[in-house]
């Protein structure tokens, strides 16, 4: 008789917010790990990046170089840094946000495919995925992906980064660098 029917909301579109004044070995490294820890498949996955304007050539040159050096394959071995999906339903609902993100206007700026390689024939692998998302409202942005899927905007004030951040039905976890 005392036991409640709890509804609980786990779903995650994390924002990491990049200011100008960042540290950016620390904020690369931060919002490379918030998005792609367990191949972006956590309820807390930092997947949207808001980079201030300032600094933005800087960042998505710096974050695309490290995006580029994952170690995609066997998650059993130790320098693995990204194994694959859980299932082969979801590599292709992962994958099929790359033509909404197009269709919407995004631009893939890495991946948005499979690796490719022999090594992650046999697997549900994604490589990791970054996209631009000039458009905070695009699909890509409010909607959970639940894998290695990126979206990054620029802005030039504060007030409108804190907006966008908070322009989702989700809010489990936050990144300001």
């Amino acid at each position: 008789g005392n036991l409640k029917k709890p509804l609980l909301e786990l779903g995650g579109k994390g924002p990491n917010i990049i200011f100008e004044d960042a540290d950016l070995d620390a904020a690369i490294q931060g919002s490379l790990f918030a998005a792609y820890h367990n191949q972006g498949q956590a309820c807390i996955a930092g997947s949207r990046i808001f980079v201030h304007k300032s600094i933005w050539d800087t960042f998505v040159r710096r974050f695309l170089e490290r995006i580029k050096s994952l170690r995609i394959g066997n998650p059993l071995e130790e320098t693995t840094q990204m194994g694959p999906l859980t299932s082969k339903d979801h590599q292709k609902r992962v994958l099929e946000y790359v033509d909404v993100a197009k269709a919407e206007g995004g631009e893939i700026l890495y991946g948005g495919k499979t690796p490719g390689t022999p090594e992650t024939a046999h697997g549900y692998y994604v490589m990791p995925t970054l996209v631009r998302a000039d458009d905070p409202k695009m699909r890509v942005c409010q909607e959970e992906i639940f894998g290695p899927f990126i979206t990054i905007t620029p802005f030039t004030e504060e007030a409108s980064a804190v907006a966008m951040a908070n322009g989702v039905p989700y809010g489990l976890g936050a990144g300001f660098w």
